[in-house]
């Protein structure tokens, strides 16, 4: 008997030993599990956010790029231009070729009517920026940016 109690008392032991190795495998596979997707995904989210805010600063004829959107918008003329659309198209284009590697797409827009004033669509999947806006007197436009 006292031989028996021995040996289910090591059985048990041995549970506990192949419990703790399970336990410590999928710990050890948590711990290491690669978190680049996500990385990548913020890294990105975070270069498309500045990417855009240095379009919106970007200084175009002595102005900063923002008053050209709203200029495009109100259907005014800008820096001696009449069509100043595709002014800022050019504009954006010529940023986004010196900037980055990836492709981009930019989009400004009317927020209430949802009309696009400015379009340089280069993708259509991707991690897109923060939305930003520029208000004037006569409406907001929503400036949009996808890094692919």
């Amino acid at each position: 008997m006292v031989h028996m109690k021995g040996q289910i008392e090591t059985l048990g032991l041995l549970v506990i030993v192949i419990l703790l190795v399970f336990i410590g495998i999928f710990a050890l596979k948590f711990m290491t599990f690669d978190n680049k997707k996500a990385v990548d995904e913020s890294f990105y989210s975070v270069k498309a956010n500045n990417l855009l805010n240095a379009i919106q600063k970007a200084s175009i004829c002595d102005e900063n790029m923002e008053k050209a959107i709203v200029a495009c918008f109100e259907e005014n003329s800008f820096c001696g231009r009449t069509n100043v659309c595709s002014f800022v198209e050019e504009e954006i284009n010529k940023i986004i070729d010196e900037s980055l590697e990836e492709d981009i797409s930019f989009t400004a827009k009317d927020s209430q009517y949802g009309n696009i004033g400015v379009e340089v669509v280069n993708c259509n999947a991707g991690i897109s920026s923060v939305s930003s806006f520029i208000r004037s007197g006569y409406g907001v436009y929503e400036l949009s940016l996808k890094i692919c």
